[in-house]
C-alpha cells in the first residue's frame, strides 16, 4: 500500500509541491551503501542495482542542486532544494560503479569507509551473512536460537533483515563471533577471502586517493571495524574513532573532517563520542535517524535518509523532498 501511495504522489508531483512550500529551507542528506551491477536474487537493504542508482541521480540532476555534505550547514538553498550524498563503510563498488555515474554528473559525494577493511579481503559482517543465505541449499535451520524457513528468496530475505538486526544488540567481537557460527551452520566459510571483483569487496588506498583527486569525493571515517559505539567500553570508543580518523588522513591525503555513526541510531552514540570527534578535527557527524536537516542543526547529529535497494522512483521522490518524513509523524 505504502509503495501505491509513493507511486501516486509521484504522477502527481505532490512531491515537489510540497518541497517548494513546506520544506523549502532544508536540505536532505541520502545515505547509500553498495552499488551493484545488478540486483541479487536474494536481496539486501544496502546493496542496489546500479541502473537504480543512475535512476534516482538523473532525478537529482533534474530537480535538485547536489552539494557537498561539509557545505549543507548552515546552507541557504536557492532557486532548487539541495541534497548531499553519502555512502557508508566504504564498498570497492563506490569507486568502480557509482564514481563513473557521479563524475558523469559532477555530483560531489562523501565516502565514509570502515578503515580496517581497506586494501584487505575481509568485508563487513552483513555481507558475510548475507551471502550464506543466499547460496546456502538448507531449506531450514536453526539460526541465532530460532528456526528459520529457508525454502523461498522471501523467506531468505526475511531471515537476513532479522538476523542482522538480532546480531546488532551485541559488542563487536561477540558480533562476529555468533555471525561466523550463523555462516558455518548454512555451510558457508566464514573467513573465506573475499575476490576483488565481488560485490562485498572494499576499497582499495589507490582508488580512494584516485577519488579524492578528482575534487568531487570527500572521505570521511566509519570507525576502525564497524563497532556500535554504544557497545563498547570508553577505552575502545576512543580506538575505533581517532584510530579511524587518523587511518582516513593517511589513506587519503587529506584531513578528516567528517564521521558516520556505524548503525547511527540515537542510542548508538553519545556526548563521549561527540567530544572525541571534536577532539580530533571532526566537524561533522552523520546519523541514520531520518528527517532533514535545517541551519540550527547539531553539526555532530545530523540525520540522513537511508536509501535502500528496494526504493522505486516514487519512494525515492517521497523521501528526496522530505514528504515520506512529514508523513510518517502522521502515522499514515
Amino acid at each position: 500500500m505504502k509503495t501505491l501511495l509513493f507511486e501516486a504522489l509521484s504522477r502527481l508531483g505532490i512531491p515537489r509541491k510540497f518541497h517548494k512550500v513546506v520544506r523549502r529551507s532544508s536540505v536532505s542528506i541520502l545515505m547509500y551503501h553498495g552499488v551493484i551491477k545488478e540486483r541479487f536474487t536474494v536481496s539486501d537493504w544496502c546493496l542496489m542495482s546500479v541502473t537504480r542508482f543512475r535512476q534516482q541521480m538523473q532525478y537529482l540532476k533534474e530537480y535538485f542542486e547536489v552539494i557537498q555534505l561539509t557545505d549543507a550547514l548552515g546552507y541557504s538553498p536557492k532557486e532548487r532544494p539541495a541534497v548531499a550524498i553519502t555512502f557508508d563503510d566504504g564498498f570497492r563498488n563506490n569507486f568502480s560503479l557509482a564514481y563513473p555515474i557521479l563524475k558523469e554528473l559532477k555530483f560531489p559525494a562523501t565516502v565514509f569507509i570502515v578503515t580496517n577493511l581497506v586494501d584487505s579481503e575481509d568485508t563487513v559482517w552483513f555481507c558475510r551473512l548475507h551471502e550464506a543465505l543466499s547460496s546456502t541449499n538448507l531449506e531450514s535451520a536453526v539460526l541465532g536460537g530460532k528456526t528459520y524457513d529457508l525454502r523461498t528468496v522471501t523467506a531468505k530475505e526475511l531471515a537476513n533483515a532479522e538476523l542482522q538486526q538480532s546480531l546488532k544488540q551485541f559488542p563487536q567481537n561477540e558480533l562476529t563471533t555468533r555471525m561466523e557460527a550463523i555462516v558455518t551452520a548454512l555451510g558457508g566459510n566464514p573467513r573465506k577471502s573475499i575476490p576483488l571483483e565481488s560485490p562485498y569487496s572494499m576499497l582499495r588506498r589507490s582508488e580512494i586517493r584516485e577519488m579524492v583527486s578528482s575534487g568531487l569525493i570527500e572521505i570521511g571515517a566509519h570507525t576502525m571495524s564497524h563497532a556500535i559505539l554504544s557497545r563498547l567500553t570508553d577505552k575502545e570508543r576512543r580506538s575505533e574513532i581517532s584510530g579511524s580518523i587518523a587511518k582516513v588522513s593517511d589513506m587519503s591525503g587529506a584531513p578528516c573532517r567528517l564521521f558516520a555513526y556505524p548503525n547511527g541510531r540515537l542510542q548508538d552514540f553519545g556526548d563521549l563520542d561527540e567530544a572525541i570527534l571534536r577532539e580530533n578535527g571532526v566537524v561533522a557527524a552523520v546519523s541514520t535517524v531520518a528527517g532533514p536537516i535545517f541551519s540550527n542543526a547539531n553539526p555532530f547529529r545530523l540525520r540522513r535518509y537511508g536509501i535502500g535497494a528496494d526504493a522505486g522512483l516514487g519512494e525515492f521522490e517521497t523521501t528526496v523532498h522530505n514528504l515520506k518524513w512529514y508523513l510518517s509523524r502522521w502515522k499514515y
